[in-house]
């Protein structure tokens, strides 16, 4: 588990720097439903991340959201 800050918010999901010069796309697949009046995930929010592929050859950085955030 790590922290980390959006970045950049897409329509394939968010992207979070977890470490200096590391990002990962947190897929919008992983992301939770709004539900009343909960604003989208906005630059600058921090996440509690977990790591799930690292993909060397293509230098992708899959992440997951931490379970009860």
């Amino acid at each position: 588990m790590v922290s980390g800050r959006v970045t950049k918010v897409a329509s394939i999901g968010v992207f979070v720097r977890v470490h200096d010069h590391v990002e990962g796309l947190l897929p919008a697949s992983e992301l939770p439903e709004p539900v009343g009046d909960d604003q989208p995930l906005a630059i600058g929010d921090v996440l509690l991340v977990e790591v799930a592929d690292i993909n060397l050859d293509r230098r992708r950085v899959k992440l997951v959201l931490r379970e009860g955030v």
